[in-house]
């Protein structure tokens, strides 16, 4: 097994801040601090996949408005009886603080992001004694924590499924295979035969969301 001596070897562990609006949801709730990048980032992302209304998008595009509120939302995310969220509503983007009084398809921020390693991180040492299970043998009946990967929600699209199977953490082989590249990827161009598992992803509260097979390029188990 490689030893992960560089930094340019964690490129596939720096933070990928998952893009909720694409996903359908309207409101994000910060249950932990966010990091002004992140907030920042949550901001372009609806500047730059939905029509904001003239307003709005004037008000979120000027420079000191928009520092001001990603201070609050920062320091408010520090009250955890208070709450603060983003919320897209028709064609405005807005920030609240205190109870949500209406109903909003919501996901919380904790579950947008993925966890940061750094060379002086414990999760490191992991790496370097354990192998990560291995995809074509895992074992059909177990749960296992997964890691899901773009091409997986590209598949999940394609294929017309549910889409909040991408932000599953956890996962339980259902069944495995040898298929059709293009069974699993609906429509794609591969056709040769690839090991494949049929999951069962759960949400959060560890409730079933919906069965997808997968191949090994779209979830890495742990």
């Amino acid at each position: 097994m490689k030893l992960i001596r560089e930094q340019d070897d964690f490129d596939w562990t720096n933070n990928t801040l998952i893009n909720p609006w694409e996903l359908g949801y309207d409101l994000v709730f910060f249950d932990v601090v966010p990091t002004r990048k992140d907030v920042e980032e949550l901001i372009e992302m609806v500047l730059t996949s939905h029509n904001l209304n003239r307003h709005s998008k004037k008000a979120w595009s000027k420079t000191d408005t928009r520092n001001t509120i990603i201070r609050k939302i920062i320091n408010r995310a520090n009250f955890k009886n208070r709450g603060v969220y983003l919320i897209l509503t028709d064609d405005k983007l807005l920030w609240g603080s205190g109870p949500i009084k209406e109903e909003h398809n919501k996901i919380n921020y904790s579950n947008l992001i993925e966890t940061n390693l750094t060379e002086s991180n414990d999760p490191l040492q992991w790496i370097r004694d354990t192998q990560p299970p291995s995809f074509k043998d895992a074992v059909v009946g177990q749960t296992y924590d997964i890691t899901a990967r773009p091409l997986l929600l590209d598949a999940i699209r394609e294929c017309d499924d549910a889409e909040e199977i991408y932000l599953s953490k956890r996962a339980e082989v259902i069944d495995k295979d040898n298929l059709p590249y293009n069974e699993i990827f609906c429509n794609h161009e591969r056709e040769d035969k690839v090991p494949t598992l049929f999951l069962e992803f759960f949400d959060e509260d560890g409730l079933d969301i919906a069965q997808f097979w997968v191949t090994e390029d779209m979830v890495q188990l742990h």
